[in-house]
Formats: structure tokens, sequence, C-alpha cells
């Protein structure tokens, strides 16, 4: 498996054309760690995701495991949503006690 880079590409690298980004993620093998394939929609309607059904809803499980890569170590986190879609996480944030 391939590990994304890290760092986000400079502007002195240049840019890459769609096809090769898709060709870029076609090449990548995604960890089952990180599949959700089994779940059925029950299993990722957590909190307030079961108020309607939204066909590209960003599931629970997925933020959490986000957050618990990213936000480890830090005191009290603080998570602002953007773009603040169907609410996923901030509803996640907030049940975590986190700063949303």
């Amino acid at each position: 498996m391939v590990k994304l880079q890290e760092k986000p590409i400079s502007l002195k690298q240049g840019y890459y054309s769609p096809s090769k980004i898709i060709d870029i993620f076609k090449a990548k093998e995604i960890g089952k760690e990180w599949s959700f394939i089994e779940y059925k929609p029950s299993d990722t309607s957590k909190l307030t995701h079961c108020y309607h059904r939204y066909p590209a809803k960003f599931i629970p499980q997925l933020v959490e495991k986000l957050m618990d890569k990213y936000l480890i170590g830090i005191k009290v986190p603080h998570v602002n949503d953007l773009f603040m879609g169907s609410g996923t996480i901030i509803a996640c944030a907030i049940s975590r006690g986190y700063r949303a």
C-alpha cells in the first residue's frame, strides 16, 4: 500500500491535470481499516443522522476515525465545520466534548 504524501504539493511542483489526479487515486489502495463497506444504513445513523435520508451523508464513524487520528494530544480541540452540510462533524465534535 502506498502512503499518501503528508506535505501538500507546493506551487513550484506545478499542477496535475484531472486525468493525472484520477490515475493517482486509482493506484492507491484503501486500507481495510478505512473501509466502511460492511456497515448497514442503521449502523451509520448515530446521533441525529437518522432524521432524514441523505444519499451523500458523511458517516459519523469516518469523522470519529479522523478525529482520533488528527486531534490526539490537543487538550481542548476546537472543531469548525465550514461547510455545515448535515452537521455530522459538529455533532461528533459535541458528542466528544470538543468545542464546536
